[in-house]
């Protein structure tokens, strides 16, 4: 290569020279979800953990935030405040605990994002599909998808439901999610109704166990009486006399 070259005092002279030019090409891996684990079955509001492992071969400092789609629910992690969050939940059907949810790095390029949450009872019953987005500083991403990953089962019975008459009629008996000895611990109502009218009512449960109690006038006919049984209406357990 020709040139001109000057020095301080502005002398100058001509020559040739040779340039050499290196070009460093920097690589990007692309992130990944490699697993979404759950329990196989989901009750309706109760607490779960959902974990989602992710992966940079460039190293767990490279990853931007996570998302986690369930139905029309938007979960989020994020990196620069390792931070939990529900970035879209149109109806309203999760609760995010983010305080009790964790990241767990299990090596020097994977994490563990622990979503722990729970759906309401409006959520729909059946299976369930999950999806999850992992995202790097360079906007990369990969994605997994889970067919069927958990049942969310909203069923509850009454069990053991039993009654005593007297001046004071008494009605006892345990609600659980069905076929489980699991109890929920909010969202049910059990009214107790007698002669076509509503006796007591109680969303008040202690391990599953509620306990009705009202005055009755005349309890000749009802000691004489079928026992009351219970029937499921929804999420709303109403007890009748039989007639």
């Amino acid at each position: 290569m020709n040139g001109t070259v000057y020095d301080e005092g502005g002398a100058s002279g001509t020559g040739s020279a040779s340039a050499l030019f290196n070009f460093v090409v920097i690589s990007n891996n692309v992130p990944s979800v490699e697993s979404i684990v759950s329990p196989s079955i989901v009750y309706a509001d109760r607490y779960f953990l959902l974990n989602v492992t992710v992966q940079d071969a460039d190293g767990v400092a490279d990853l931007d935030y996570a998302t986690v789609q369930i139905g029309t629910v938007v979960l989020k992690w994020d990196s620069s405040t390792d931070s939990f969050s529900e970035q879209s939940d149109p109806s309203g059907l999760c609760t995010l605990d983010a305080s009790d949810s964790t990241k767990t790095e299990l090596s020097s390029t994977i994490y563990k994002l622990s979503f722990r949450l729970k759906l309401s009872w409006s959520f729909t019953e059946g299976s369930v599909d999950v999806s999850a987005t992992v995202y790097d500083v360079s906007a990369a991403s990969g994605s997994l998808s889970q067919a069927e990953l958990f049942t969310f089962e909203d069923d509850v019975v009454i069990q053991g439901c039993y009654f005593r008459a007297g001046s004071e009629i008494t009605m006892k008996g345990h609600i659980y999610y069905e076929g489980t000895s699991i109890a929920p611990t909010s969202g049910v109502t059990v009214n107790a109704e007698y002669s076509g009218s509503v006796k007591a009512s109680t969303s008040n449960l202690t391990n599953g166990l509620f306990t009705l109690s009202w005055a009755e006038s005349s309890t000749s006919q009802l000691q004489s009486s079928h026992n009351p049984i219970c029937i499921l209406k929804t999420r709303r357990l109403f007890l009748k006399k039989i007639k």
